[in-house]
């Protein structure tokens, strides 16, 4: 990926995370804020990957919901995936839950 021009996600993109419970896969532990919360991140459909980190308005549990505004960068082929509706898995060595763009 050396020389590979990346673009930033500017401005943040509102998201709504949902988390998996703990008793199928998900966190231990809310995610809350001011944390640097960096999941590994690519698209339902096409499971292409990107960089991102998702800032949290309020905390959220496992097995919750809540509202997030997504930073990172993408490859320029990304760009049409950032779109109303599009769904992002958030990983950490399985799924753990989903972001989608609002």
């Amino acid at each position: 990926m050396a020389g590979q021009k990346f673009e930033p996600i500017d401005p943040p993109i509102k998201v709504q995370v949902y988390l998996f419970p703990t008793e199928i896969g998900g966190r231990q532990t809310p995610v809350v804020q001011g944390e640097k919360f960096r999941p590994d991140m690519c698209f339902e459909k096409s499971n292409q990957q990107f960089w991102g980190q998702l800032d949290v308005t309020l905390p959220i549990p496992p097995g919750g919901r809540g509202e997030a505004f997504l930073v990172g960068s993408y490859p320029p082929d990304l760009s049409a995936s950032f779109k109303k509706g599009s769904v992002i898995k958030l990983i950490y060595q399985r799924c753990i839950g989903t972001a989608t763009i609002q």
